[in-house]
């Protein structure tokens, strides 16, 4: 995008500059939204591999330690996921195939939105999980036997439960800052560039 503006800013200010007519920009305009969306599909495809693998994993070798909406939320987030990864990958199709500018900004329109809501189920099926980890009894002792492993039996009796809570509740908290920051740099980011390629079509055909 970042040579589509230095284009147009040239073009403006300099009369010897090339001008360039709608059709040229609008088919920079399409590449460039076409390159936003491969990457969307790319990273998603990324999250999906890595996720099934960590999931495969659990369900093969930590299968006694799970319970069972952790097995229901993980099959549900591997769902989910490849669900999104088909779509993106569909969009992805449709902006790279379309000819007319109606037709590319209402798919850009369409994309954003499906971003948004992959974003918004992922986070949902991992605040969930963390809260039915934070509820369940046996969990919150198996956080806190591990987090006092090795200390002593005195001194994880010592350790309130008040205490562990605190701490399961500013470990979940970090993390979820931590994947907020990720999805915000590179999701959000790119359906900003699409919201910008959105703009620029609409200025140009007004």
């Amino acid at each position: 995008m970042e040579e589509l503006d230095l284009l147009k800013t040239h073009w403006k200010k300099a009369d010897h500059f090339p001008k360039i007519n709608k059709d040229e920009i609008r088919r920079m305009l399409h590449k460039n939204s076409s390159s936003i969306l491969r990457w969307i599909l790319f990273i998603c495809l990324a999250e999906f591999i890595v996720g099934l693998s960590l999931k495969g994993y659990y369900l093969i070798y930590e299968t006694e330690k799970m319970k069972n909406y952790d097995i229901v939320l993980e099959v549900l987030g591997t769902l989910a996921t490849a669900y999104f990864l088909i779509v993106f990958y569909k969009e992805y199709n449709k902006i790279k195939t379309y000819t007319d500018t109606k037709s590319l900004m209402k798919s850009i329109l369409k994309a954003r939105s499906w971003v948004k809501m992959y974003i918004a189920i992922t986070m949902g099926i991992i605040i969930v999980q963390w809260t039915f980890g934070i509820l369940d009894e046996s969990v919150f002792h198996s956080f806190k036997e591990g987090f006092t492993d090795g200390a002593g039996a005195e001194h994880t009796a010592a350790v309130s439960n008040a205490a562990m809570v605190t701490i399961m509740l500013t470990t979940f908290t970090i993390i979820g800052i931590l994947l907020l920051l990720y999805y915000r740099f590179v999701y959000v980011r790119l359906i900003q560039k699409l919201k910008k390629n959105y703009d620029e079509l609409v200025s140009l055909e007004s």
